[in-house]
């Protein structure tokens, strides 16, 4: 019986020891957490540190390039795309068919994608230090060619800022928000 309290009594100052001992081990917390605003002082994360500074300003900046290309998709505006369209720009259609940069821009310059009206509802802009995420939903009525389109649609949209400053749409997504 001594000799099970001894070895129940070694287990449980092993234990003990080693769980400060691993807490030690993890990854440097956020310098900062929401509940209090209190610090870690171990430094800020790469994500902390990219957000820091003018994020409200940054956030302002996306939501008015996003009416830009608002507008732009609503009349077909190709040089604006041209000029904000990041080099490596993807596009996913409602339909799952994916277009590049150039190709997009074609389709706004032969006409061949017509919008006649577009509404936007309930978008969210969410920052990571240089890349935005917004997601919104549209109604939209227009044709692709000789095929029409309308409904409402939830979309994604990706920018990324560049080494100059300027803030680029690199990804786009759409789907179609089927009828319940």
């Amino acid at each position: 019986m001594k000799q099970l309290k001894l070895i129940v009594f070694v287990l449980t100052a092993i234990c003990l020891l080693a769980v400060p001992l691993a807490l030690g081990q993890r990854e440097n917390p956020p310098a900062s957490t929401k509940e209090g605003g209190a610090t870690s002082g171990k430094g800020m994360t790469s994500i902390e540190q990219t957000g820091k500074g003018n994020k409200a300003g940054e956030q302002t900046a996306v939501e008015k390039l996003d009416d830009e290309l608002f507008a732009a998709d609503l009349t077909g505006d190709a040089a604006f795309f041209e000029k904000n369209l990041a080099d490596n720009y993807v596009r996913i259609d409602a339909h799952g068919e994916i277009r590049n940069k150039a190709e997009t821009i074609d389709r706004y310059k032969s006409g061949l994608r017509k919008l006649e009206a577009l509404e936007l509802r309930n978008r969210e802009v969410r920052m990571f230090g240089n890349i935005a995420i917004v997601t919104r939903e549209d109604n939209a009525k227009g044709r692709v060619g000789s095929n029409q389109f309308s409904g409402t649609y939830r979309k994604t949209v990706v920018y990324v800022k560049g080494k100059n400053g300027q803030w680029l749409n690199i990804n786009f997504q759409s789907t179609k928000v089927q009828p319940r």
